[in-house]
């Protein structure tokens, strides 16, 4: 059954993909990148599809373990690219709707905006941050 998708995800699948190309660009050749990137013309029809019939299901993550103990856990290319969409949306729609106190988003400021904020108020204490407190 083939449904339309909504103009939106349009948008944020070519913007997604641009970005999942970008980032592994360096990946292995047996990574499943490859042959996502291959078939993308397919691929992008069969996930617009899915996402908008609301079959769409994440697979299965990959877990490489390194020489010196660690470890990194990697999603599949279709699983990224759709994770990257919703947080591509997510940013559009919701963040200009929440308050600007809150300083951890891009563009708000961060730990510079809040020490200000603190030190204004007056702040008697030192504010501790996860890189002092990584210090102790």
């Amino acid at each position: 059954m083939s449904v339309s998708p909504p103009e939106s995800f349009l948008t944020y699948i070519d913007e997604a993909y641009e970005w999942l190309c970008s980032a592994r660009l360096d990946y292995s050749a047996n990574s499943d990148i490859w042959r996502f990137r291959f078939h993308w013309n397919l691929e992008r029809e069969n996930l617009l599809n899915a996402l908008a019939c609301s079959t769409f299901r994440f697979g299965v993550t990959t877990c490489y373990r390194f020489e010196n103990a660690d470890k990194r856990i990697v999603f599949a290319a279709r699983d990224s690219l759709v994770l990257k969409m919703l947080a591509l949306y997510l940013n559009d729609t919701l963040v200009p709707r929440l308050p600007r106190s809150i300083f951890h988003l891009k563009d708000r400021g961060g730990l510079t905006r809040i020490s200000h904020k603190f030190l204004l108020r007056g702040a008697k204490r030192p504010i501790k941050t996860r890189k002092s407190a990584q210090k102790c």
